[in-house]
Formats: structure tokens, C-alpha cells, sequence
């Protein structure tokens, strides 16, 4: 029963992040990623200008210090898969930047073959999250979401019963 709930709201949250526009869509995910325990402080973690971003929506620091900085690029297409031509680009981004980290996010799936470059490409550390993944990360990390119930199980207390 918890499950087909949860799968429902996981439907419902990603229904509702297909119909963000894009800059809400990129302030989204820093958020998200605010909450993860990326960027807390808000001057760690901003959403770049929209035109001439280079190819880089957001950035966020790895940890509240503020160490290495971690380069978000998504895509926000509502009909089609992002491919590899749109990680090889990222990459491309990333080098500009001086980079080696990065998270692609897009709304729906990647290809195989944006799958597969991902997976060799050993020289940049690039975490893929599609639709599916991004409404899981929101419940978890409670952003869009709200608590509605909690339930509580029980379980015996040995101690009241014993003797001693």
C-alpha cells in the first residue's frame, strides 16, 4: 500500500516539474540539491543568468564548507530523451569551466548510448538523474511535498514485563 502511494505522488510531483518553465526548473533542482546538503549557505549555491550560461544552469559546493564545486547542467525537454551528444556537450562545459564534476538532470530519460558515455568516461565524474529519479530525490528530501501522515509501529517493551 506505501508503495502504490508513494508511486502516485511520484507521479503527481513529476507531472508538476514537466510543467515548470525552465528557470523555475533550474532553481528547482539547486534547491533540491540545497536540501541534499550541497550549498546550504545561499551564497554556495545560485542558479546562473539564463542566456550565455555556457552551458552550466546551476552550481553548488560540495559541502557546507564550501570545498569543490559541483556543476549542474539539465534539460528540460518534455518529448524526448537527452542523448549523448547532450553529455558530450556538458562535458564540454565542464572542461571550460576547469571542471571534473557534474550532474545532468533532465525530465524524462536518457539513451543508452547517453548512458554508456557516461559510464566510460573516466576522466569526468557525471551523475545522470532522469524524471523518474528527481521525484524520488524530492520526497525524500521533502521538497514539493508535505508530511500528511505518520504512522507508528508498535512493538513490545521487554523491560516493563520483566521481573527484575
Amino acid at each position: 500500500m506505501y508503495q502504490k502511494i508513494n508511486q502516485s505522488l511520484a507521479n503527481e510531483v513529476l507531472a508538476e516539474v514537466c510543467e515548470m518553465d525552465l528557470y523555475k526548473f533550474e532553481t528547482l533542482i539547486v534547491d533540491l540539491f540545497a536540501k541534499m546538503g550541497y550549498g546550504k549557505l545561499q551564497y554556495e549555491s545560485h542558479v546562473t543568468r539564463k542566456p550565455g550560461d555556457d552551458g552550466i544552469d546551476g552550481i553548488v559546493t560540495a559541502d557546507k564548507l564550501g570545498f569543490d564545486s559541483i556543476y549542474i547542467q539539465e534539460k528540460s525537454y518534455n518529448d524526448t530523451s537527452v542523448g549523448r551528444l547532450d553529455i558530450q556537450k556538458f562535458v564540454g562545459a565542464l572542461a571550460v569551466q576547469g571542471a571534473q564534476k557534474g550532474i545532468f538532470i533532465t525530465r524524462l530519460i536518457y539513451t543508452k548510448e547517453a548512458i554508456a558515455f557516461v559510464e566510460r568516461n573516466l576522466n569526468y565524474k557525471i551523475v545522470l538523474i532522469d524524471g523518474n529519479r528527481l521525484a524520488d530525490l524530492m520526497i525524500e528530501y521533502e521538497l514539493g511535498v508535505l508530511t500528511q501522515y505518520i504512522y507508528q509501529v508498535k512493538q513490545i517493551d521487554r523491560d516493563y514485563f520483566s521481573e527484575e
